[in-house]
């Protein structure tokens, strides 16, 4: 159970300062009762990021809650944001700053078509975002030329902008997600449900598995984060993993929070490889019958690029669980009313 409560009260107290509300209320988890009847092995739950907000939800949209007021100046007007054609950081920036009455701009980069990748950018251009397409291989990094030259565009233009790091990509996007364990752990002693055993996410960057293992470890957690690989190498490797740790473990001090050794941390996290036969942004056929289970058991709608594949290796692993495990699976994506919906 919890260890160390003094260290969860200063970590608790320093996120929270910094916290702009962005989600309606905190984010629960569910027993997929249906699911876990159907599928022999262990008793299934879900972290419902997914619905955080009635509109659009996601763990981009919990990340937004620290990231906005670290980033944001007093008097900026339009919001820079950079990401893959499609990205869920970029849809999330374009959606929340239409809500708080920000300007949005984005610098976006190419990547397979799909329904689901069209849809973002449907929802960027009805939010009134300008998006700006890179050339292909062209580097996205908010200090780039890219971006740093859509910024002074906008200077020009009149405008006051501030960029945010490419794909959310931030230390501050790491502690939100380590939050959030807390979170989940409120919400299951709420419902008196069990911890869970194992803990599915979808790897990209490495941003929420680092985040997720950072706040198990923080709450003395028995869990184990699961971050299955969705994308080619080098992306998501063991290596750009670790520096993600390392990044937001170096950030907790100046928050006041003791931060564990990256050593410590190691052992809560397995790096797991997805082995679907497609590319990044790709769908799967093993998403397509995990995102099929999910929705005829538990209504639960889940995305092509990244929880339908993590779903997948988390249903494939169920034979292995031991009796009695309890494994939940993070919802990242957007599963609000404009979430993408295959008919």
């Amino acid at each position: 159970m919890f260890q160390s409560p003094s260290s969860i009260a200063r970590f608790d107290a320093a996120c929270l300062a910094k916290r702009m509300d962005l989600r309606s209320g905190l984010s629960r988890v569910d027993r997929l009762e249906r699911l876990s009847d159907k599928i022999t092995g262990p008793d299934f739950f879900a972290m419902r990021d997914d619905v955080c907000r009635p509109d659009m939800g996601g763990t981009k949209i919990r990340a937004l809650e620290y990231l906005l007021p670290k980033i944001v100046e007093p008097d900026t007007d339009t919001l820079i944001c950079s990401g893959f054609a499609g990205s869920s950081h970029v849809a999330a920036v374009a959606h929340i700053a239409s809500n708080l009455g920000f300007g949005c701009a984005a610098v976006i980069g190419t990547q397979p078509v799909s329904q689901g990748m069209l849809h973002n950018m449907q929802l960027c251009r009805d939010s009134g975002c300008r998006l700006v397409e890179a050339p292909e291989g062209a580097p996205l990094r908010s200090s780039g030329p890219i971006v740093q030259g859509l910024a002074e565009d906008l200077r020009s233009e009149g405008f006051k902008p501030s960029v945010l790091p490419f794909g959310g990509g931030h230390a501050l996007a790491s502690l939100s997600y380590a939050r959030g364990v807390f979170e989940m752990v409120d919400s299951l002693r709420g419902h008196d449900l069990p911890l869970p055993d194992r803990i599915y996410v979808p790897q990209a960057s490495g941003q929420l598995a680092a985040g997720l293992a950072i706040g198990v470890k923080l709450a003395g957690l028995p869990s184990r984060v699961m971050s299955v690989r969705i994308t080619p190498h080098p992306m998501g490797s063991p290596e750009a993993v670790r520096a993600r740790m390392q990044e937001t473990l170096g950030y907790l001090p100046r928050e006041g929070v003791e931060a564990p050794a990256a050593d410590d941390i190691g052992p809560v996290l397995d790096l797991v490889e997805g082995t679907f036969n497609c590319g990044y942004a790709e769908p799967a056929k093993e998403g397509a019958e995990a995102t099929k289970l999910f929705q005829t058991n538990e209504n639960i709608t889940l995305d092509s690029s990244y929880t339908a594949k993590a779903a997948a290796r988390m249903l494939a692993d169920a034979h292995s669980a031991s009796p009695g495990e309890n494994w939940l699976m993070w919802l990242s994506a957007n599963g609000g009313e404009t979430a993408y919906r295959p008919l």
